[in-house]
């Protein structure tokens, strides 16, 4: 081959080793964004379940304290 073809090859090489670079940077970064994604929604869910079920108890306990404290 000649030089200029070998330095073209090169070239080519580098580029493409740095788009695999890129790349895995890239799935590193999705797979990090796509679990947080999850966990936030996993904690919204939670918390919004937690504020249903929580709230009448809270309710029905305030009751229960003010019929208590009025007697």
């Amino acid at each position: 081959m000649t030089p200029d073809i070998n330095e073209r090859l090169d070239r080519i090489e580098k580029l493409l080793n740095k788009q695999i670079e890129d790349q895995s940077k890239f799935n590193e970064r999705l797979e990090t964004y796509q679990k947080a994604s999850a966990n936030l929604a996993f904690t919204v869910v939670t918390a919004s379940a937690a504020v249903v079920v929580l709230a009448p108890a809270v309710k029905v306990l305030a009751e229960f304290f003010a019929s208590t404290m009025s007697k």
